[in-house]
């Protein structure tokens, strides 16, 4: 019964958009045992939908009364396993997909151990091609504004930092990638930190105030701190990732090459759909540029920048328009520019469109 209840909830997440595949090993049912370890869990998450819902309605399809069943998702929510949202005052309980979503809260709240490390590393080539297999994606690479040329129009969804000063409350999370490598004995090659993670972002100013459930690794943080994070990230030439989304980006993730799952999947896996380029490409100055070659080896992780007779140039196709170059040039020598119209691409207006659309295009 065990076995097969871990089974159902594996093909639940693979009807989710960004899907959950199955494997030869069977090491995504690994996976599950370690998030779900009492199948009593596994049963009553089968029984929440992915569509945001109060605990009444909930109750209804559990046929229990909505006390026992609060205590239900209460439970389940305290093991990352689902996604609790507060609009206009009354909590809303929904399922989320394996990523972005239950991976994630996994570290948040504890369930991620040197074993599950270990399986995830095994399940991570199956997962991205999958995930990364085809359009549309689900992230999207967000630089910093400046990187980007000072005339140029700059819609949000193209800038870091506007998108946190458009929020109202932050948090500030471990990065879950990297603690993942150093289970497995891998820490980031780099030396980024664990502690140098994700910035969750509300529109919301009384969130934190309000939140019933709060991560126990999340740190609150005001504006100030949350822009300051970002600075060091880029500082540190870690590359800012999002949703998709041409609005209410709810997280940015400060990324290496070495750990983070998405971008793994893009360098190591070779699928391309992992995350979307931003609409900006990199640009040397040939005259500015003394030839010190920071950018190509510190910086581009991409193999974007190459060096003919001490000449450096990027080459567009494989720049994600990061901006990590650009903050170590010491001679301002590199400037993002806006990539021609037929190659920029326009956000989702919402993650339910974005969803909507990776399911028809799973299906066909």
């Amino acid at each position: 019964m065990s076995e097969d209840i871990y089974k159902q909830v594996a093909r639940k997440l693979d009807e989710m958009p960004t899907g959950f595949p199955t494997t030869a090993s069977g090491v995504e049912l690994k996976i599950l045992k370690k998030m779900f370890p009492d199948p009593v869990d596994a049963a009553n998450w089968l029984l929440i939908n992915p569509t945001p819902e109060p605990v009444e309605v909930i109750a209804e399809r559990f046929a229990k009364p909505v006390s026992e069943v609060q205590t239900i998702v209460d439970n389940l929510v305290g093991k990352g396993l689902i996604k609790a949202a507060q609009i206009d005052g009354v909590y809303y309980y929904f399922m989320m997909p394996y990523v972005i979503g239950m991976f994630e809260d996994s570290y948040l709240y504890g369930l991620i151990d040197g074993e599950y490390a270990e399986y995830f590393e095994e399940y991570l080539p199956h997962f991205s091609k999958s995930y990364g297999g085809f359009a549309p994606e689900e992230v999207r690479v967000i630089p910093v504004n400046g990187s980007i040329e000072a005339e140029k129009v700059i819609y949000p969804y193209d800038d870091a930092r506007k998108i946190i000063e458009q929020g109202k409350s932050f948090k500030l999370l471990p990065c879950v990638c990297r603690y993942q490598r150093s289970e497995i004995g891998k820490p980031c090659p780099q030396n980024h930190p664990v502690e140098e993670g994700c910035i969750v972002i509300s529109y919301d100013e009384n969130e934190d105030e309000n939140a019933k459930y709060f991560p126990p690794m999340a740190k609150s943080a005001s504006k100030e701190e949350a822009l300051a994070h970002l600075e060091r990230a880029a500082a540190a030439g870690l590359v800012h990732q999002s949703y998709n989304l041409e609005s209410s980006n709810h997280f940015i993730c400060n990324c290496c090459t070495c750990c983070c799952g998405i971008l793994r999947g893009r360098l190591e896996f070779n699928a391309p759909h992992m995350n979307v380029k931003s609409n900006y490409s990199a640009r040397i100055d040939a005259d500015a540029c003394i030839a010190c070659g920071t950018c190509k080896d510190d910086r581009c992780k991409f193999n974007a920048i190459v060096e003919e007779g001490m000449v450096y140039s990027v080459r567009s196709e494989l720049c994600v328009g990061c901006g990590v170059c650009v903050a170590s040039c010491p001679e301002t020598a590199i400037t993002l520019e806006a990539r021609a119209e037929s190659e920029q691409t326009k956000p989702f207006e919402s993650l339910a469109k974005f969803y909507e659309t990776r399911a028809l295009t799973r299906q066909k």
